[in-house]
């Protein structure tokens, strides 16, 4: 053995001190048994099967691999012969006894609670499948919201009833259902707009009818004369080119006629060609500050009744002294209808 001299061996012994020593841990897993080693896989691929079976949804029924070949048939008796043994199988359940069957998606459902009677208590519909027909409802035609008025009714036959929605509410997501009370406003609305414009038509054709005929007296004959100008050019909303009367409008403040297609400014009434995009931000009508092109209702009601009472002080000022008054009452129950301020 070589024998180190004295100042080579405290040499070598401060250059061990100075080396990092190991963790316990790893001192430990060093020395730990080759069987917990050989454990350790078979431990983490066991608590992934248990977390995989958690998140996955409970099904009510599963076929036994026996059965998997002979519901394998055919498609259509493979699907028959796989319902009746889920019927089978949930009418053993101990403490469950009222299954429906969804006449939608044809699934057995183990309690009633979970989906709605039609109106004509002749189908079932689950949850699902209820949420999915209110999701339609709001982009079907026109024709079929205004059929049960803004309620949906039965798909599976024609059916005036519509579900109640005290069930509905219950069966379905909050955000689903308000969309589903957005289309019963929607068609309030339009039939609403409907009701206005006929209710305007008939009155003015009256007045129309009644200064033809020549009835009443010289007097009335005028103060009719001038109620239907006011009637006619100031409270009713018109294209400024072709003179198609309008009551409102969604979405963009910047209006094209049905009937010329004149394109126009919704405050201003402005004729502006075929396209008022250019104009709807600067129109002075809205004022300062107002650059965008769209606009609030209510805010564009308002501004509208105003211009209204406006344009009717001017007329007024223009007629005689003697029919003034007359005339403000044979128009303050037409203004009053509309929200519009007699001057």
């Amino acid at each position: 053995r070589v024998q180190l001299a004295p100042a080579a061996a405290e040499q070598r012994r401060l250059q061990e001190q100075r080396r990092p020593q190991p963790e316990a841990a790893d001192v430990a897993a060093q020395h730990a048994p080759a069987d917990d080693l050989n454990r350790l896989p078979q431990e983490l691929a066991a608590e992934q099967r248990q977390l995989q079976q958690a998140v996955q949804p409970r099904r009510l029924w599963r076929e036994t691999p026996a059965e998997q070949p002979r519901a394998r048939q055919s498609n259509v008796q493979g699907r028959q012969y796989l319902l009746q043994q889920k019927k089978e199988h949930c009418r053993q359940q101990p403490g469950e006894e009222d299954i429906k069957r969804c006449d939608s998606c044809l699934d057995y459902i183990l309690k009633s609670s979970e989906g709605v009677m039609c109106p004509t208590m002749a189908h079932f519909f689950c949850k699902l499948c209820l949420q999915g027909l209110l999701k339609a409802f709001k982009t079907v035609d026109y024709a079929v919201q205004k059929r049960g008025k803004g309620r949906v009714l039965c798909p599976m036959k024609e059916s005036e009833a519509p579900f109640g929605d005290a069930a509905l509410a219950a069966h379905v997501l909050p955000e689903v259902f308000n969309e589903y009370l957005g289309v019963r406003i929607i068609v309030a609305k339009a039939d609403f707009r409907v009701k206005m414009i006929k209710e305007n038509n008939d009155k003015l054709e009256d007045l129309k009818k009644q200064l033809a005929d020549g009835i009443g007296s010289a007097e009335q004959r005028e103060i009719d004369a001038h109620r239907l100008r006011i009637l006619d050019d100031i409270f009713t909303l018109k294209c400024p080119r072709c003179r198609l009367a309008f009551f409102d409008f969604d979405g963009c403040c910047a209006l094209v006629c049905a009937g010329c297609a004149c394109g126009f400014c919704s405050y201003c009434l402005k004729d502006c060609g075929d396209n008022a995009h250019a104009h709807v931000p600067w129109c002075e009508e809205r004022g300062p500050g107002w650059h965008d092109m769209y606009c609030q209702q209510e805010e564009w009601l308002v501004y509208q009744r105003r211009r209204k009472t406006r344009i009717l002080g001017h007329y007024l000022a223009s007629v005689p002294q003697a029919l003034r008054q007359k005339i403000c009452d044979s128009i303050a129950p037409d203004a009053s209808d509309l929200g519009i301020t007699m001057p």
